[in-house]
């Protein structure tokens, strides 16, 4: 995609969930970071998925774990609370950009 075609803004159009994480990771990838699918929500109806969010791959902090004195190599801490993250919503056919934080 061309970088000027990034630009992220409510109400932005895609016609596809895989559309708008490609965005998402291009856009990530222009502005230095990695991302990663977060969680989404289906429809009870049809069960098809009406709304995803996108985050920064260092978004949130790991949580204790109470296995812990048990470990002898942790893995690395990547997620430091990063905020970056954008959330698309189905409406009729295609998907808008309804919540996004740089």
């Amino acid at each position: 995609m061309d970088p000027k075609e990034l630009i992220i803004k409510l109400g932005l159009e895609f016609n596809s969930l895989e559309e708008a994480y490609l965005f998402w990771t291009d856009y990530g990838g222009m502005k230095g970071f990695g991302v990663r699918k977060k969680n989404s929500s289906k429809s009870k109806k049809d069960g098809s998925i009406t709304h995803y969010k996108y985050v920064c791959y260092k978004e949130g902090v790991r949580q204790f774990d109470k296995r812990d004195h048990k470990t002898t190599n942790p893995k690395v801490e990547t997620r430091t609370g990063c905020m970056a993250s954008m959330k698309v919503k189905q409406f009729n056919e295609k998907y808008k950009v309804i919540e996004f934080f740089l």
